[in-house]
Formats: structure tokens, sequence, C-alpha cells
């Protein structure tokens, strides 16, 4: 005879929990919703790292030219490593700098002019550097 009981109450209030929720998200669909304008849409989608068609151009024009550096009989590693991250050439000049010292090159860079094209590796530009000067 109990267990008729606990079954009613059961039953009522998984009913008053669905007519709760039935009514609150009702009203959050009808228009409780933040509607943001297309400046801010486009505003948040840079701030999440996405690429405009514009800056992709840019990048493009960028990836075809190429950096002169000049290194002089003075410079540290750690001076040549941060412009080349200044000029845009490598992302990070202490993971270059970093990989020149684990591969024993950081003493090899030699003073001169180098030719050094956009969109290498860090590999590849360690390889430039390595390569000594152009004539």
């Amino acid at each position: 005879m109990r267990l008729k009981y606990y079954l009613r109450g059961l039953g009522i209030g998984i009913m008053i929990t669905t007519l709760i929720l039935a009514i609150s998200f009702a009203g959050e669909l009808a228009g409780g919703a933040a509607k943001i304008s297309d400046e801010e849409i486009m505003r948040r989608a840079k701030e999440l790292g996405m690429v405009m068609p514009e800056e992709l151009v840019e990048t493009e024009q960028k990836q075809e030219a190429s950096y002169y550096l000049k290194i002089e009989a003075d410079d540290v590693s750690r001076t040549v490593c941060r412009r080349l991250e200044e000029s845009g050439i490598i992302e990070n000049a202490e993971e270059l700098r970093t990989y020149l010292f684990e591969n024993g090159d950081t003493s090899e860079i030699m003073a001169g002019e180098y030719e050094i094209p956009y969109g290498l590796t860090m590999e590849e530009v360690a390889q430039i550097l390595q390569a000594g000067p152009q004539q």
C-alpha cells in the first residue's frame, strides 16, 4: 500500500519538474538569447585566431619576399634570433637559439649579410645561418 503512495509522489515530482523546465526553456528560446552584431562576431573570430582573406594576401606576398639580415662581428646569437623574430622570419627567438645551441651551431654564425626568405622552417633558417653569409 505504501508503495502506491511513493510511486504517486515520484510521478507528481517528475511532472512538476518537467513543467518548470519547459517553461524556463520556452522563455529562453523565445528571445532570451542575446543578439550580437556582425562586427562583434568578426571581432570574436579574430580573437580566436581566424585569419581574414585580406590578411592571407599579405601573408602570401610576404612569403615571396626575403629579409636581408646583417650580422655584425660582435652580435651574439640571442640578438640575431631576436631580430629574426621581430622581422617575422621565425615565431620564437628562444626556440631558434635553443635549437642552434643544442646542435652546436651558435659559434658558427659568421658576420656578414644574409638573405633569408620568409616562410622557412626553423631548421632551414639555422642551415642558412650555418652556411655563412652570401657574397
